[in-house]
């Protein structure tokens, strides 16, 4: 699989959802217009708002795509900046061997997660119908 550029998101794939290994019912991932990302919803840790997204743009010798996370001040809304354990945090692969599966770590925190994906399916076809007609004319005699 190559690459999703910007803005094509949604002609490659129709949905993505994530099962959490803690809950019974998927969550299905937004996306926003022209991002070749999936995006989860956000939660705190601490005092900051994790924001992960799935990039596919940024894909393994697989074709998994690379888990960022972003991180913001709960108080202000600013990104905070990524050094030491965010850093750690902000890119995450795929576990190998288990397909679209991941595991984030931040602070304590453990999230074990799969992800579904919907593919667009597209196909065309071509049908060319032949037909082959023979006529004979006979002209008729005069007496």
């Amino acid at each position: 699989m190559k690459p999703i550029s910007r803005g094509e998101l949604q002609n490659n794939i129709q949905s993505a959802e994530v099962f959490f290994d803690d809950k019974c019912q998927p969550q299905i991932l937004g996306v926003k217009k022209d991002s070749y990302c999936h995006f989860f919803d956000p939660f705190i840790i601490g005092d900051d708002d994790v924001k992960l997204r799935l990039d596919w743009n940024d894909l393994d010798s697989n074709g998994y795509p690379t888990l960022d996370a972003d991180f913001y001040d709960i108080k202000t809304g600013k990104q905070k900046k990524l050094k030491s354990a965010r850093l750690k945090a902000h890119h995450t692969k795929a576990s190998t061997g288990k397909g679209r599966a991941y595991e984030w770590r931040f602070n304590g925190a453990s999230y074990k997660f799969r992800i579904v994906v919907h593919w667009v399916a597209s196909s065309s076809e071509k049908i060319t119908i032949g037909d082959e007609v023979t006529a004979k004319v006979i002209k008729k005699k005069s007496c």
